[in-house]
Order: structure tokens, then sequence, then C-alpha cells
């Protein structure tokens, strides 16, 4: 990496250095983040399989590069097969790589966030699993992979790292940790996979919990191979969980023990953090269980993931991420989350971070991690010999999940990111609203139809990670997935609120389906919400939507509930502070020290009362103005302006383009894997100042250049910018 000079990016004063130095991460009884000075939150980056263990040189120059841009957070992701590699030399090679990078991420200020499911392609010595290896779906119930899951979890914890000499478990620059990766019996139907020894076991739980719960046979009929014969192993075959009821409480029940048991393992560990299971739940059944057994939860959301018929702006559609995370908080938990991209081929991925800046302040969220700092996809072990990645020569091949730092649509705004949700530049939402939910409409209401009449179709509410890759797509398309499309709870709807207020779900003995002011206490008048069912499916106008958000509006006004109308296509948050022009595709931040304008932006755009105006000759772009020092822009020595611009793919080769990328600082030649859009803007702000000075990026170094600048005193502040750099920086004396 290239180091950064005296007018480079450096925001690295926002952590505090070592990482844990006021003691241990924590979940505090109003849902957030702690340590021993008060609440932390987090914007981090995923780092994933072989890239997880940099020599030491490339370690200490991606700490400093992540600290520099505002870092505080790094999750581990498919990094622990390497630590079992059947090569004892190598598996300590990659220990002592990862003891270095933790090290130095510490060092700087960079917590660490555990991913403790790995693909588990090598077992523990001893451990062989039936079929030779491990599926998803076994370690809710398969002994001998929930043997191997502790095994694992313990040559971390108790693995001393000889750089601090203390254990994982006393590592307070540790987080938190997750115990599953995308797994649960409500996601793919993994029940139905298992088989041989793994079943037989599955069988063996299903008779004691029949037997415990009084289960009647007309309930696990449909379970029964043959119904003439008794429930018995080898007569029980295990369909879809949203096929039976009787699956849906058993899988519930597989969850909660597996989660209890794991907890309480790692708490005989000594392991002192915050821990989530399923880290990206989509169904209320999973919220659930993690509410009854963890401490925060967690959740990944992706414009599309690789479907490349998205084009098109999501800024136009209701169902983008302010609903997801309208859906991602139990009452009384931190929330997190835990893998964000909105990513290549979408050309107008720029809009994702302002939307995550926007509306992840709104919502009050606690840490915000970018998926991935690199695109080099780890080549998994075969024979337990990894194919070993390189930071130097990243895979040249685009995946959906891009290379962040080489792509001039999002790495640009990552510091902008990190001061404004850090610092807190964006308010939370004055309403905090909670739905409440019983058990059996967590689990009961979990269906899914096989075949879809128009208008089912019409009324289909789409689960939470699929939505934007159904709403990309045509009609065509989404009716060719739609299997994989949910009805869920009708109480989600409400979801929608998460433009204006803060949502979050409750799990209550008492009445279910109702909505309330969380501030408002357990005596609060309840709003039943039933009735407003809002379609999720594309629609060629506002209607729909404005028409139900209004009535729900005005019924919750009766509440004492005010939240903004949609007006003209517009809806505002209740500070006022953001406005989301669904009709324009067009999303506004206003706040003292933080001004956002992204989408359909072209023409001229003022902010701050109308003494900044910035000319944007781009069809499409996202920008950032933040104050660099925590005052108000107004009066704030050091200001940023940073954007993020179009960017297309250039094939699966890079193009030898330098005038349009972001530094790699990979020592691979510079040559970018992306072509982006020329910078067509330029900036006037009518302030008075002593003088200040104008850097712009250089593309080819991690350094500024002067751009502009007055050395007498003024009134205002001008200049053009380049066409290929995408971060400023404006000094004021």
């Amino acid at each position: 990496m290239k180091s950064s000079r005296a007018n480079g990016m450096d925001i690295s004063f926002l952590n505090n250095a070592p990482a844990g130095a006021h003691g241990f991460i924590r979940a505090t009884p109003d849902g957030h983040f702690a340590n021993d000075k008060g609440r932390v939150k987090f914007v981090g980056i995923a780092i994933v399989g072989t890239l997880c263990f940099p020599n030491r040189a490339e370690a200490d120059e991606i700490a400093g590069y992540l600290a520099r841009h505002g870092v505080n957070l790094v999750r581990f992701h498919f990094f622990m097969n390497y630590l079992l590699a059947k090569d004892k030399a190598r598996a300590n090679g990659y220990f002592a790589a990862l003891d270095y990078f933790i090290h130095a991420l510490n060092r700087r200020g960079i917590y660490i966030d555990l991913d403790l499911y790995d693909l588990y392609q090598i077992s523990p010595p001893g451990i062989v699993p039936d079929g030779g290896r491990f599926k998803p779906n076994d370690f809710f119930f398969y002994s001998k992979a929930i043997e191997a899951q502790k095994y694992y979890a313990s040559l971390v914890f108790n693995h001393v790292n000889p750089h601090t000499k203390r254990a994982y478990k006393d590592e307070s620059g540790i987080a938190f940790a997750e115990l599953l990766n995308e797994n649960s019996p409500f996601w793919g139907d993994t029940l139905q996979k298992c088989a041989g020894e793994s079943k037989a076991e599955l069988e063996k739980l299903f008779i004691a919990w029949v037997e415990k719960n009084a289960i009647s046979a007309a309930d696990y009929k449909a379970l029964l191979a043959d119904p003439a014969k008794p429930l018995a192993p080898g007569n029980i075959t295990f369909p879809s969980v949203y096929d039976s009821e009787a699956m849906k409480e058993f899988s519930v029940a597989l969850m909660l023990r597996y989660y209890r048991s794991m907890k309480t393992f790692l708490g005989t560990l000594g392991a002192r953090i915050p821990l989530t299971g399923h880290n990206c739940p989509l169904s209320p059944a999973d919220f659930y269980t993690l509410a009854r057994t963890m401490d925060y939860t967690c959740s990944h959301f992706y414009w599309t993931h690789s479907d490349k018929s998205s084009l098109k702006t999501p800024l136009n559609h209701f169902w983008t991420l302010p609903p997801q995370l309208g859906r991602v908080r139990n009452a009384g938990m931190p929330a997190i989350v835990n893998e964000f991209s909105y990513s290549h081929p979408n050309k107008y991925r720029s809009e994702g971070l302002p939307e995550l800046m926007a509306y992840g302040a709104l919502q009050d969220l606690d840490a915000l991690v970018l998926f991935s700092y690199h695109d080099e996809w780890p080549k998994f072990m075969k024979n337990g010999k990894p194919a070993q990645g390189s930071w130097e020569t990243p895979n040249e091949k685009l995946r959906y999940h891009s290379n962040l730092v080489k792509d001039p649509a999002i790495w640009p705004l990552v510091p902008a990111l990190a001061l404004s949700f850090r610092q807190g530049m964006v308010r939370p939402a004055e309403n905090r609203l909670r739905i409440t939910s019983t058990r059996d409409e967590a689990v009961k209401r979990e269906t899914r139809e096989r075949r879809y009449t128009k208008e089912q179709m019409d009324g289909l509410e789409t689960d939470s990670f699929y939505s934007r890759q159904l709403l990309a797509s045509s009609e065509e398309t989404y009716k060719k997935v739609i299997s994989i499309a949910r009805a869920y709870d009708k109480t989600d709807t409400a979801q929608l609120l998460a433009f204006t207020s803060r949502v979050e779900r409750e799990f209550t003995p008492g009445p279910g389906g109702f909505l309330y002011n969380a501030d408002g206490g357990p005596s609060a008048p309840r709003l039943d919400i039933k009735p407003w069912r809002i379609s999720y499916l594309p629609v060629d106008d506002n209607s729909n939507f404005t028409a139900a958000h209004d009535s729900l509006r005005r019924a919750l006004a009766k509440n004492n509930i005010k939240i903004p109308a949609v007006e003209n296509g517009v809806i505002a948050s209740d500070t006022g502070e953001i406005r989301r022009d669904f009709a324009n595709g067009v999303l506004s931040v206003d706040t003292p020290r933080l001004v956002v304008r992204s989408g359909f932006i072209q023409g001229d755009n003022a902010a701050l009362g109308g003494t900044l105006a910035f000319a944007v000759g781009n069809e499409h772009l996202s920008a950032a103005i933040v104050s660099g020092d925590a005052k108000e822009l107004a009066s704030a020595r050091t200001v940023y302006v940073l954007f993020g611009v179009n960017a297309g793919n250039s094939g699966e080769k890079p193009a030898k383009m330098k005038d349009f990328h972001i530094g790699s600082d990979y020592g691979d030649g510079g040559e970018p894997p992306i072509m982006a859009d020329a910078l067509a803007v330029s900036l006037s702000w009518k302030r008075t100042h002593a003088g200040y000075r104008v850097f712009a990026e250089d593309p080819d170094k991690a350094e500024y250049q002067l751009l502009a600048e007055s050395k007498a005193g003024g009134d205002m502040v001008s200049f053009t910018c380049l066409k290929n750099a995408y971060r400023y920086k404006i000094v004021f004396d």
C-alpha cells in the first residue's frame, strides 16, 4: 500500500488505539454496544479466505490504510479452514500470520469480528463426518458437527497471540462473534438435505421431541414415509419446513437447543464477547430464536447480488434498504449489518453507501460492515492444501461483491460513512416504533406457496434477501425464481415505516400484530396494523404505497404517533434530515455537519440554507460534503468533498485506463477492473474565511495535490473538480 502523505486522507483520529483499551465490548440493556467509556459504533470491512493471512509488511500497511479511512472493525470470514491444514507447518504459518494481522489491526484501534462458521472442508482430528464432510444443516443437530465446531472455537479462543501474550478469549480487541453464516432450517430447507448418519440422529431427536411435547399423530402424520406404520427410525421424511407445522416447531426447537449449547460452551471457554447465531436471519422464526438466546442480531444486504439485469437505480424503489433495516433489530438487542454491498454490475451502485449512511443512522444501528475489501475469493481447501491468494496479485475476475478499494462508485465515500456514522452526524429517528409478535405468529405464519395465482402474486411479500433481485428483474424473470419467494408475517409490512422512524420487533406473550411507540412504555396505546398490507411487488406508480402509507399515518396519529406523509413521491424522516424522492431517484441528507446528494442529481444543487451549491454535469452521482473535525460545516477547519461515480464493467480483465480509477495500492500496475464516468462538478460556497486551500486526490497516488487556494480573506470558496479525482479536502486558515 502507498503511504498517506501530509495532505492525504487520514481520519485515523476516530480510532481509540489500541482496540480494547477500554475493556470488552458488551451489549447494553438499551440495545447497543459499549465498553467502559460508553457506546461504541463500528464501520467495518470484511476480509475473506487466504487474505486473512498477509505477511507482516502487508498487515501493517493494510491496518494503517484502513485506519486512515476511518475503519474500526474487520470481519474475518471463511478463514478457519486454513488453521486446520493437514500440513502442520502450513497451519502454523497461517496462525502466525493471523496473529500478527490481528495485532497490527488492534494497534491501530481496529476491532475484530470473528465469523466462527466456516465451510468446514477439513475435520478436526478424530472426527469423521458422515459422507466425508459436513453440510450446512448439520450444525443444528449432528453431534459430530457440533463437536467439530466446539473444537474450532476452542482452537481460536484458547490460542495465545505471541505478540500480546493473551489468549483470544482474553483479548478485548475482539469485538463479537457469529456462530453460523447464512444457515438456518428456514434458509433453503436445509433439514431436507440430511442423509445417512446425520439423518439417523435427526430422526432420534424428532421422536424425542414428539414424545416430550406430546405432539399428536395428526400433526406429524405428513412426515411419515408410510402413514400406516408408526413413528420410528426409517419411517420419517423431513419435508419443506414451510409445508408442515410440526417441522416449523421442531426446527425452532433445534435452533434454540443449538444456540444455548454453543453459548454455554463458549462461556465455559472464558469468551466474554457478545454472540449472535445465524448471521443473516430471514424469517420471524429466526429472529425469535435469536431473541431468546443471543446477544445481538445482524444481517446481510445486497442490491441484486449477481443479477446482471439490475442496471436500474434502487432509489426509485420503495422496497430497498430502509425496510430491510427496519426488520434487523430485536427490542433491547444491538443490531448490525455485517455484509453490505450495492454491487457490480449495477452501474448506479454509488447510491449504496449514502443510503446506508442515512438509514443506518436513522435506525440507530451499531455496526455497518462492507463486503468485501478485496475481490480475491478464497480458493478453498482441496486435500488439505489451499491455493494461496495474494494481496499483490488480486483476482482479476469481477465478482458480485466487488473489489471495494478499486471501485470508484464505492470506496471514495467510505471516509464519509465513517465520519458521519461513527460521530452521529445523522440523528436517529425520534419515533421508536415497536411491532409485537407472539411466538406462534413468529413460527406459524411461515408459509410458502407452491403455485401462485395472479391474486397471490399481486399480494406476495418477498423476503429480505432476494427482494431487490426480484424487483430489478422483469416479471418473467421473477416468475422463474418464484420458488425462493416466501410470504411473511403480515405485520412486516409496517416496516416500510423505516423510511421515517426507527422500527424494532418485540416477541411478547401478550397480543401480537400490534404497533406502538416504545418510548411510551408498556402503557402506550397499541395499533392493530394487520389491515395495512402493502404490496412489495413492482408497481408503475406510487399510488399503492402512498395510499397505504397515508392510511397508516392517519391511524398512528390517533395514537399520538406522527410520521411524515408521502408528498409528490417524496418521503422524509421524522427528523427532517433525510428526504427520499422516489419519483426522481434522489436521496438528500442535510445536517449541520453533513450534506449528501445521491442519484439523478444532474444540475444545480443547494444546501446549508442555500450558501453551498454544486453544479453537476453527470447524469447520476453520489456526493458527500462532510466535516473533518466534528464541527459544523459552517465553522469546520477541514471539510471533505467526496464523490462516487457511475462505473461499468470493462470486461473480465482490467482495462488500461489510468484516468478513470482509484489508485489500487496493490502494486499491480494500477490497472483498474472497472471503467468509471469522468467527474463533471464544480462547487461554490458562500463562507467567510481568512484563506483556504483545496486539495484533490491524485488518482495514481495515495496523496492529495493542491488544486486551488486563496491566501487572502474573503466570503466565497469555489473550485472545479478534476475529471478523474473523486476526493477533495478543503483546509481553512
